[in-house]
């Protein structure tokens, strides 16, 4: 009974030691910090559209194994045990006359193995080829799956640090505008201030705090996009390391005055394999028009019985085998390789062309993308000079308040305009960003 209980205690022990232990590990887990390419790092290999275009990938891989197998030699084996229920009747003429003699026995069978081996086929080897072409371009186009995840998962680490310091500004307004109206209401107590000075500030400060609970909602929302795009599971608690202040412009801007090559682009390598493969497809159509040649080779063995049993006596069997060649020669197939060759160049024709538009369109894609990198950091340059100059005329607006030789209006109009120059900023923080993300994505170097 000791020992009984004694082995309970342990149990418990051990149990209570082993959740405090996974506790902790939820904990660490609950808890992660990001940098922006840790982010797209995990993103690749958790985001469930990259998770698809990978299957699809491996299912193209698997195609192409499928296709070489068929030029594989090729072994079938076959049993069948037949009862001639009725037999056939041969006449022959004899000295008595005409003789009815049956032919065969009532049970019959037979016991094969056959062997083929293509020998030529021309529409086989450029098939193969087009097979490995097409496992080429499903890994281009989980790529680009890969690209417009980066471009999502940029833009959205992006807007979260966006919302995050500009809840930073909104918070130092809200406690500048508590600290306003705690000075306000003691001129108010002691006969410096009026009653409407004081409530004014009340609204500005109530204003405030639906804007800084409104910016923590965004921010919330903003923080689950994220998640969702990355892959990251959306009731753990993520962390971004880096801040607005590192991420620079004119590096991309640079970059994307080199010599540009579209070949960089996803997209225009996707056409240029689809255009290839088109091509094969067309050799491999008009290459049906060429005998196929198979080397075949059988053996087998026959039996007869009078009953059922005795047709599977061994010693009754014969052996029989054969070996040869098969060629097969395509005559006339009512013009349908034809059709299909004239209906085939004619879709290389429109890739080629397609092509070309996407060449012009990634020409002027680039060139607006530079313009409106350029437009939008100069924008920034312009709101922020506007935001410290708000703030400059606030701090003079407050101190000539205080001295009793301004305004309580001015003041509010002077924190209302601060607030208009700190949204303008961070609009045109974002908007520069993700102009940055798309120019970077124009000349193909988001990856």
């Amino acid at each position: 009974m000791i020992r009984k209980r004694f082995g309970l205690v342990l149990i418990c022990i051990i149990s209570c030691f082993a959740s405090v232990v996974k506790a902790a590990d939820v904990e660490v887990e609950d808890s992660v910090s990001f940098t922006l390419e840790e982010a797209i790092i995990y993103a690749k290999q958790h985001n469930r559209d990259v998770t698809v275009a990978d299957l699809a990938q491996q299912i193209a891989r698997r195609q192409t194994q499928e296709y070489v197998a068929t030029g594989l030699p090729q072994i079938n084996a076959q049993f069948a045990q037949d009862y001639n229920y009725k037999l056939g009747v041969m006449v022959m003429n004899t000295p008595e006359g005409p003789q009815h003699i049956t032919m065969g026995q009532p049970y019959s069978g037979n016991s094969t193995v056959q062997l083929s081996q293509m020998l030529f086929d021309g529409s086989f080897f450029v098939g193969l080829k087009a097979a490995r072409t097409f496992q080429e371009l499903s890994v281009k186009q989980e790529t680009q799956t890969e690209i417009d995840v980066v471009e999502l998962v940029t833009k959205a680490y992006f807007l979260v640090l966006v919302n995050e310091e500009s809840r930073q500004a909104i918070q130092r307004n809200h406690e500048r505008l508590a600290q306003l109206l705690e000075e306000t209401d003691k001129m108010f107590q002691n006969g410096f201030a009026e009653k409407m000075d004081v409530d004014r500030i009340k609204v500005q400060l109530n204003n405030a705090e639906v804007e800084l609970n409104q910016n923590k909602q965004e921010t919330e929302v903003s923080r689950m996009m994220l998640k969702f795009q990355m892959g990251f599971p959306l009731e753990y608690e993520m962390r971004l390391s880096e801040d607005l202040d590192s991420q620079g412009y004119q590096e991309v801007l640079a970059e994307s005055m080199n010599e540009f090559s579209y070949q960089n682009r996803i997209e225009y390598s996707i056409m240029s394999t689809q255009e290839r493969l088109k091509h094969l497809e067309i050799k491999e159509n008009n290459s049906r028009y060429f005998p196929k040649i198979d080397l075949i080779a059988s053996y087998g063995y026959l039996n007869f019985g009078e009953d059922f049993r005795s047709s599977f006596d061994v010693s009754k069997w014969s052996a029989q085998g054969a070996i040869g060649l098969k060629m097969t020669v395509p005559v006339f197939d009512g013009l349908y390789k034809h059709r299909t060759h004239q209906k085939m160049k004619l879709e290389r024709q429109q890739l080629m062309v397609q092509q070309l538009a996407l060449k012009d369109n990634i020409t002027i894609e680039v060139k607006q993308s530079q313009n409106k990198l350029v437009t939008n950091v100069r924008t920034v340059e312009i709101q922020k000079d506007n935001m410290e100059l708000a703030q400059e005329v606030y701090r003079h607006a407050v101190a000539k308040y205080q001295r009793g030789i301004g305004s309580n209006l001015e003041v509010i109009e002077a924190d209302g305009d601060l607030k208009q120059a700190q949204n303008n900023y961070y609009q045109a923080l974002y908007s520069a960003l993700v102009a940055k993300v798309e120019l970077q994505k124009a000349i193909g170097a988001l990856n």
